[in-house]
């Protein structure tokens, strides 16, 4: 139960990160996770996707929200007659303060090692990947965007944009993302998983560290298992490439 308004700087992301950071990688091992509350209610599908993505890394078969009239314009016209809750039993309730929650961060080599963003500010970075399915949708590059707008990434550190769709990568394309992102000095690729699982575009070495809004850091995942992967939301990410390091988005100038 997500109560209140998410304050600036703050994510489903972080959420997502403070629920499994309160219940371990393994806190609902073949559960479904429903998210609810006045902070879900407020977003937006792409934002309650991201939830539902983060399920599955704590160990949840299935993640959902209660669908509403967001839900129903999202589908469109798909033949979708019978919408409506299920009130099942609830093996835990778990009740998460959504205004009083600062960014929050994954940090190596666990994505239950979750901290406080503020307790990793000024780490150095290699990398920063802004995609995946769990933050590669148009919101996400909609914010990635605003940041960088006029400004320059860090020179040392490689920034490297890849929508998670081709459909999300037209439409950053029409908005004029796209170009934003490449002025700015960053790279971007074609849609799909990008650096998430390691085999291509930005493959960490040995003794490298990366940024990235994917869903898991465990080592090896980016490639060298000698690599450092930290996980945020996408203004973290923004903010950090312009920094070459773990920045802070609330009051970045």
């Amino acid at each position: 139960n997500l109560r209140g308004t998410l304050p600036p700087g703050v994510f489903p992301k972080d959420l997502a990160l403070q629920v499994i950071r309160r219940l371990g990688a393994e806190g609902a091992n073949y559960l479904a996770v429903e998210w609810g509350g006045e902070a879900v209610e407020a977003m937006s599908v792409d934002e309650r996707l991201t939830l539902a993505n983060l399920t599955v890394d704590f160990g949840g078969k299935a993640g959902l929200c209660e669908p509403d009239e967001q839900t129903r314009r999202y589908l469109g016209d798909a033949e979708v007659t019978d919408l409506h809750p299920v009130r099942p039993d609830y093996r835990l309730v778990l009740e998460v303060d959504a205004e009083t929650l600062e960014p929050q961060i994954a940090c190596p080599p666990a994505i239950d090692n979750v901290q406080d963003l503020s307790s990793v500010v000024g780490t150095q970075l290699d990398e920063v990947f802004v995609g995946s399915c769990a933050n590669g949708r148009i919101e996400d590059l909609a914010i990635v965007a605003g940041y960088f707008e006029g400004r320059q990434v860090n020179p040392r550190t490689r920034t490297i944009v890849v929508p998670a769709s081709k459909a999300i990568y037209m439409e950053a394309l029409s908005r004029g993302y796209i170009q934003t992102f490449m002025e700015a000095g960053a790279l971007v690729m074609n849609a799909g998983c990008g650096p998430c699982l390691g085999r291509q575009h930005g493959v960490l070495g040995p003794g490298e560290r990366a940024l990235s809004t994917s869903n898991r850091n465990y080592a090896g995942r980016m490639g060298s298992p000698q690599a450092e992967i930290y996980l945020a939301n996408p203004a973290v990410a923004a903010v950090s490439a312009l920094a070459g390091a773990i920045a802070d988005p609330r009051g970045f100038n």
